[in-house]
């Protein structure tokens, strides 16, 4: 999967020449360190770019883009409210540290939080106050993680989420209890669980609450058909035009979830085959939410690649943060290759388990030969796997002796009589050569 993001990030990078492009995709989407000389100069152009220029103009004396959240649909302005500046702001890859942009809307975000800001709250019911002060929370921890300012809406989320999933399952009327309980509310209706909020301190939630969320969100996204696996495969002219956005939105939402491959894994595989030859995604016109855009990369509408560059980008954050969520458990992702140039840019990318397919899938031969030729590209660090083609024990005992690390071993299992006793034979050669 990382020798996949690098690929296609590589593609976009090569395609679009556009400063805020090339340092979004060394700085957010391959991790190129901060400090990494290769920035200096590229994060120059970058806070000197337009798109930067644009926001940094548009910010209000506040530090924010007008009122912080708005239904007004009439509203016509580029950054709608507040919250879709900062939004756009952490999208582009600004950080707190550049120019003074999130420095002022961080401040801007701690004046509504403690009351000091000259702008109201909406109070059209009672739910609209602590969930306003979730959504100002959620944003100051994305700025400033763990901004001990957030600390006493974070504890009550927390709390309303432990007592909403206590039996391991999603219970609406524990959610209700709780939320009456801490915010002095008596509405039926909820304020939603605030799951983004609670996960941005992730070391204090334990396993058991995040994997009921997940399978409670995550279920609920699945039965309603907001995933790909519920679709044909090709892009129906309703899914590019009408329902991509909103799909995408309920695949972000549950992708910050340990374990989210459960429910994406399925999606994840459709998404990379519809990478266009030229490693680039174009699905058609992206979808403008009503309350503000802010995934997009251009100041000028008319830029004939808008539409391949911001669905690309949108691509490879997912699958960034996809391959973060992995890590986070300790999984690795096997990087599938069949010659010399794929292994290489696998390991380039950090693959730390490396798959070798011996069958060409152009020809379908098969050489068991390939992964032996191939490992030694590959550091010994990095746990190598031979795929298609093994057939016997001496099979096993050729690529342990050229410390191939795994096999997988598919047809000559489903095509035995005993797999059990083949199993063993394999297993006692491999074994035996590991002691000598």
């Amino acid at each position: 999967m990382k020798a996949q993001l690098f690929k296609h990030a590589m593609a976009l990078y090569d395609f679009c020449h556009y400063p805020a492009v090339k340092y979004k995709l060394l700085f957010s989407i391959l991790d190129t360190p901060r400090q990494d000389p290769s920035l200096d100069v590229l994060r120059e152009e970058f806070l000197k770019s337009d798109i930067v220029e644009e926001m940094f103009q548009l910010q209000d004396e506040h530090g924010g883009w007008g009122r912080f959240k708005s239904k007004d649909y009439s509203v016509k302005a580029k950054i709608p409210t507040s919250a879709t500046g900062i939004n756009r702001c952490l999208y582009i890859g600004l950080t707190i540290h550049d120019r003074d942009i999130l420095f002022l809307a961080n401040e801007y975000l701690l004046s509504l939080l403690d009351g000091s800001s000259p702008e109201t709250w909406f109070e059209k019911n009672e739910r609209a106050l602590p969930w306003q002060r979730a959504d100002v929370c959620n944003l100051i921890e994305a700025i400033r993680p763990n901004s001990f300012e957030c600390d006493d809406v974070y504890n009550q989320w927390h709390y309303i989420a432990n007592c909403a999933y206590a039996s391991g399952e999603y219970c609406y009327e524990a959610d209700m209890a709780a939320q009456h309980e801490i915010f002095l509310t008596k509405e039926k209706r909820l304020v939603p669980m605030q799951s983004e909020l609670v996960l941005k301190r992730r070391d204090r939630i334990s396993p058991k609450l995040e994997n009921a969320m997940l399978h409670h969100l995550g279920g609920e996204a699945s039965v309603r058909g907001h995933f790909w696996d519920k679709t044909p495969y090709h892009l129906p002219d309703k899914f590019q035009n009408k329902v991509m956005g909103r799909w995408f939105h309920t695949f972000n939402y549950i992708n910050q979830f340990r374990g989210s491959e459960l429910y994406l894994e399925d999606a994840v595989q459709w998404l990379l085959e519809q990478a266009n030859e030229d490693g680039l995604w174009d699905w058609g016109p992206q979808i403008k939410d009503p309350w503000g855009y802010f995934g997009y990369f251009s100041c000028n509408k008319h830029y004939k690649h808008n539409r391949v560059v911001d669905c690309t980008m949108e691509v490879l954050s997912f699958l960034k943060k996809y391959i973060e969520i992995a890590d986070s458990l300790g999984l690795s992702a096997l990087v599938e290759a069949h010659d010399e140039g794929q292994v290489m840019q696998a390991s380039k990318a950090g693959a730390r388990v490396v798959g070798v397919n011996n069958r060409d899938l152009r020809t379908f031969t098969v050489d068991i030969k390939n992964s032996i030729r191939l490992r030694k590209l590959v550091s010994e660090d990095v746990l190598f796997v031979s795929e298609s083609g093994i057939q016997t024990a001496e099979d096993i005992r050729g690529l342990a002796e050229n410390h191939v690390d795994a096999a997988l071993i598919g047809e000559t299992l489903m095509r035995s009589g005993n797999v059990k006793e083949i199993l063993a034979n394999m297993k006692e050669i491999g074994m035996r050569w590991k002691d000598e």
